[in-house]
């Protein structure tokens, strides 16, 4: 929808040197290995992932909606996973859920989610 609008962009900043100035002398230069992201096995497990809850955890992810967002729904497919969390249609709404922790790769990610599981379900 966004890239339909006459004056909307998307650009990509691949940033070779990063001066951080916080005002009042707090200035300096970010190491560019802290500062970029690093790939994380989850992206590439994140379909497997999807498929699964999908296929087998229709009810978890209706609790879920229920407990953390109160919201009651019948129909729900997870629409993506990454390491902050992961994206749920509960009907017709699109609900946000976060992990407790970062996780990076699918074991984490099915800790986390049997972790919420049990609050959900209690």
């Amino acid at each position: 929808a966004y890239l339909a609008m006459h004056d909307f962009s998307l650009y990509r900043i691949q940033s070779i040197a990063i001066r951080y100035i916080a005002g009042f002398g707090g200035i300096h230069w970010v190491d560019m290995e802290q500062y970029a992201l690093q790939a994380y096995p989850l992206i590439e497990q994140e379909d497997d992932v999807i498929a699964h809850m999908n296929a087998d955890h229709q009810e978890t992810m209706r609790h879920y909606c229920q407990h953390f967002r109160q919201h009651e729904s019948l129909n729900v497919t997870m629409l993506g996973i990454d390491c902050d969390g992961f994206d749920v249609r509960a009907d017709e709404k699109v609900l946000r859920f976060d992990f407790a922790l970062p996780v990076t790769d699918a074991q984490q990610a099915r800790v986390a989610l049997v972790e919420m599981a049990k609050v959900a379900k209690s």
